[in-house]
C-alpha cells in the first residue's frame, strides 16, 4: 500500500518583515503623527492669537480712549485759559478806551474837543459814525465822514433823528431818504451798513445832540455806543453844573441854541422842586409816555404830519392817534396823580406843531387840564 502525500496548509505563512519595510512603515506613522501634531498646534496658536488679538484690541481701545480724553481735557483747559485771557484783554482794551474817552471829554474846554473825543471813541465800535449837535430845531454835523457837504439839517426833515431827540431813547432806522432825509443820505454816500443807529446825547433831560452809527450786527457794537452816548451826556451835564459854567472859567459852548422861532413856555405850571417827592417818578413816566407816543406819530405818520403843518390841520389828519394818546394819558397819569400836568399836549405842540400850536387846527380840543 502506498503512503499518501502530506496535506498542504490552508493559509500560507507570511514572509518575515524586512527591516527596510518596517522602517518605511515607521516613517509613515511618524509623518502622520507629526502632521496631526502640527494641525493641533496650529489650531491652538490660532485660538490663542484670536484671544490675544481681542484682548489687545480692547486694551488698545481703552488706552486710546484714555489718551483722547486726556488730550480733550488738556485742549479744553488750554481753550478756557485762552478764552479767559482774551476776555481779560478785551475787557482791558474796552475799559482803557472808555477811560481815555472820559478823560478827553472831561478835559474838553471847547465843543469841538468834546465832539472829537466822542467821535474817536465811537469809531472803534462801528464802521462809520458821526456826531451831531442840536441847535433849536436844527442839526449840525460836528464830526462826520461825509462824501459831500451837508448844510444845516432841519430836525423836522429827518423822522429818525426827531424820534431819538424826542424820546431820549436809541432809535434804529433803515438807511434811506424816508427816515434820514435825502440831504443826509446824499452827504453820507454809500452806506457802511443797512441800518442806522441813533443814540441821543441828553443833558438835563433834554437832547443836545445825537451819536450816529452805521453797521450790521457783527460790526456795530450798539451796547458800547449807547454807553459812550450816556458817558458823553453825563460829562456834559457835569460840566454844565460846574462853577465856571456861568462865565467864571473855561466852559463848553452851549449845544442847545435858542430856536429862531418864538419860544413857547413849557406846559408845566410849576417848577420841579414844587412837585411832591412821591409824585416825581410818576411825572417822569408821564413825560416819557408823551415823548414816545408823539415821536411815534412823527416817525410813522410823517407824510400826514408834513401835510398837517402845511394846511394847519394836524389834529384832523391825526385825530385817531391823538385821541387815543390823550385817552391813555388821561387814564394812566392825570386820573391817578393830583399834581400831574398835561405833558402830552406839550409834546404835541413842540414835536408835531414845531412850537406853533395853531398848526394843530381849529378842531383840536386843547389841553386835557
Amino acid at each position: 500500500m502506498s503512503m499518501a502525500a502530506d496535506p498542504q496548509p490552508l493559509e500560507s505563512v507570511s514572509a518575515p518583515e524586512t527591516p527596510q519595510s518596517f522602517e518605511q512603515r515607521l516613517l509613515a506613522a511618524q509623518s502622520a503623527a507629526r502632521e496631526d501634531l502640527e494641525t493641533a498646534w496650529s489650531m491652538r496658536v490660532a485660538r490663542a492669537e484670536e484671544v490675544l488679538r481681542e484682548g489687545v484690541r480692547a486694551q488698545a481701545a481703552a488706552i486710546l480712549e484714555s489718551k483722547l480724553a486726556a488730550v480733550a481735557a488738556e485742549h479744553a483747559a488750554q481753550l478756557a485759559a485762552a478764552t479767559a485771557a482774551a476776555s481779560r484783554q478785551a475787557r482791558g482794551t474796552l475799559t482803557a478806551s472808555l477811560n481815555e474817552c472820559v478823560r478827553r471829554l472831561r478835559a474838553a474846554e471847547r465843543h469841538e474837543e468834546w465832539s472829537s473825543a466822542l467821535y474817536d471813541a465811537a469809531s472803534a465800535f462801528a464802521p462809520r459814525v458821526a456826531v451831531f449837535s442840536l441847535h433849536g430845531r436844527f442839526l449840525h454835523a460836528d464830526r462826520a465822514p461825509f462824501a459831500a457837504p451837508l448844510p444845516e439839517l432841519a430836525l423836522a426833515d429827518s423822522p429818525a433823528f426827531q424820534a431819538a431827540c424826542a424820546s431820549g431813547e436809541p432809535v434804529v432806522a433803515l438807511f434811506g431818504e424816508q427816515e434820514l432825509s435825502s440831504a443826509l443820505v446824499q452827504s453820507f454816500g454809500t452806506p457802511a451798513g443797512p441800518r442806522a443807529h441813533l443814540f441821543p446825547l441828553t443833558s438835563a433831560g433834554r437832547a443836545v445832540g445825537v451819536l450816529y452809527a452805521e453797521g450790521g450786527r457783527d460790526d456795530c457794537d450798539t451796547n458800547a455806543l449807547e454807553l459812550l452816548a450816556a458817558l458823553a451826556g453825563s460829562v456834559w451835564e457835569s460840566r454844565r453844573n460846574e462853577p465856571g459854567a456861568n462865565g467864571s472859567g473855561p466852559q463848553l459852548v452851549t449845544l442847545q441854541a435858542q430856536s429862531p422861532q418864538k419860544a413857547v413856555p413849557d406846559v408845566q405850571v410849576h417848577t420841579w422842586t414844587q412837585v411832591p417827592a412821591e409824585d416825581r417818578d410818576h411825572h417822569l413816566r408821564a413825560q416819557r409816555f408823551a415823548r414816545v407816543r408823539v415821536a411815534e406819530m412823527r416817525l410813522y405818520k410823517s407824510a400826514l404830519v408834513l401835510e398837517g403843518r402845511r394846511t394847519r390841520s394836524l389834529y384832523s389828519l391825526l385825530q385817531e392817534e391823538i385821541d387815543r394818546g390823550r385817552g391813555e394819558y388821561r387814564d394812566q397819569f392825570l386820573n391817578s396823580c393830583k399834581s400831574m400836568v398835561d405833558y402830552f399836549h406839550g409834546e404835541l405842540v413842540k414835536t408835531l406843531a414845531n412850537d406853533a400850536e395853531e398848526l394843530l387846527g381849529e378842531g383840536y380840543p386843547g389841553p386835557l387840564i
